[in-house]
């Protein structure tokens, strides 16, 4: 696209010129394709947030839609051929009231977004700020615009030029754009630090469990071997007969307390057979 960008500015002389005019459209072609490729290789498409939804509705679909309706009203109004009135006046109309309808979709969208923002990993304070200025400019050179196309066409037999809506037109729309690719890189940012202080609070929690699982399976443990090797050794010294000794853990009322009072049985015995 750059190297193809260069060669049709060689060529561009300020003349108008059908073949180059051609050679345009077809740029202009290739741009849409990799717009869309990078919409839909990024399944931004897919965005269940609706304020990088709708910011990503108007930087790739939209407002490019716009520019193409832009630069065939300037070829309408630079065509060579004046034999076929009637179709211009048409085509140039037609323009005019997709203008009309793009603004209400741009419009609708970011409306869309400054109602939406806070309820996505927070409020983006930017957004509100820079967005509403272009907006109302990119509205006012849009609106003149289909409004000299409506009216001229309307009542004109002959070709009409709006050069300078157009550029107005044209500047508006490339600084909303520009803001809104800006806003929509900010959405994703913000989108993005969010899921990773969630994966950082997802350690944090996960690393607290693991170490308190590690300490209740410790004490579970040690409450179930403790009770035991004690008896081992009160076992062992009844055994041995060298020492008056007690056996704990008798009023516990489970599987301890049972071997507890076994082994108390036991010392009984041994006492009895001593004596």
């Amino acid at each position: 696209l750059h190297e193809e960008w260069q060669k049709l500015e060689a060529l561009d002389n300020g003349v108008h010129d059908d073949n180059l005019t051609k050679r345009y459209d077809t740029y202009i072609k290739h741009i849409f394709e990799l717009i869309s490729y990078v919409g839909n290789s990024s399944n931004l498409i897919l965005d269940p947030d609706l304020d990088s939804y709708y910011t990503m509705n108007v930087t790739l679909v939209t407002i490019p839609n716009l520019f193409n309706r832009l630069s065939n009203i300037i070829n309408i109004e630079h065509s060579s051929s004046d034999e076929d009135m009637g179709e211009i006046r048409i085509e140039a109309l037609t323009q005019a009231r997709l203008l009309g309808e793009d603004i209400g979709h741009i419009n609708k969208s970011i409306h869309t977004v400054l109602i939406e923002d806070a309820n996505f990993y927070g409020e983006n304070t930017d957004f509100k700020t820079v967005i509403p200025p272009a907006l109302k400019d990119f509205e006012t050179a849009i609106q003149k615009l289909v409004t000299q196309l409506s009216t001229a066409y309307s009542t004109s037999k002959y070709r009409v030029d709006s050069d300078n809506y157009n550029k107005d037109a044209i500047s508006a729309s490339v600084h909303l754009w520009e803001i809104a690719s800006t806003e929509l890189n900010d959405f994703l940012s913000m989108r993005i630090d969010s899921f990773k202080n969630y994966q950082r609070q997802v350690l944090i929690w996960t690393s607290i469990s693991v170490l308190f699982a590690f300490i209740l399976f410790w004490f579970l443990t040690g409450s179930i071997t403790r009770p035991i090797i004690n008896l081992q050794k009160v076992m062992t010294i009844i055994a041995d007969d060298t020492q008056k000794v007690t056996v704990p853990y008798q009023q516990y009322h489970d599987e301890i307390g049972m071997m507890a009072r076994a082994v108390e049985w036991f010392r009984i015995l041994q006492n009895i057979v001593s004596k």
